[in-house]
């Protein structure tokens, strides 16, 4: 009788444990869903910018297709911004990454190194997308140091 008490103690609790996993990962999962697309199309250049005092270098353009397409796409993949639990709110460095197109259109997007990796639209203030843990920033961070 003892054992049967027992055992139901902890179907009880795993069950318990199992439902408040499940919550959880919901609520994290949707909290992530995937961004938009963010550069459209085909971009003919891109220009690097590291806004941070101790920058020495204020611009590198990049002209190899190759290279701005792998980056076009990190930034594409990227997941959404978190809608809860990260704090951006100290002053921290951004890249600005600008993509030229051949009609003149230009498009730029600004990203927040970590611990923020922030990602936004140049205009708009609500992040679209999160770069932390992605290659993008260590893409782009070799970029502007080969040039």
């Amino acid at each position: 009788m003892r054992l049967a008490r027992n055992q139901s103690k902890w179907l009880v609790l795993t069950t318990i444990s199992l439902v408040l996993g499940g919550v959880i990962g919901f609520a994290v999962g949707w909290s992530r869903v995937p961004s938009a697309v963010l550069v459209p199309g085909n971009p003919t250049t891109l220009h690097l910018y590291l806004f941070d005092p101790q920058s020495t270098s204020p611009e590198t353009v990049i002209f190899d297709q190759q290279s701005i397409s792998r980056i076009a796409t990190e930034v594409n993949r990227l997941p959404s911004f978190p809608k809860f639990g990260r704090d951006c709110t100290a002053k921290l460095s951004t890249y600005e990454l600008t993509f030229d197109y051949k009609n003149g259109d230009q498009l730029t997007v600004d990203i927040r190194p970590p611990p923020c990796g922030m990602v936004t639209v140049r205009g708009e203030e609500t992040a679209v997308a999160d770069a932390l843990g992605s290659p993008l920033l260590d893409d782009v961070t070799r970029l502007r140091t080969a040039r």
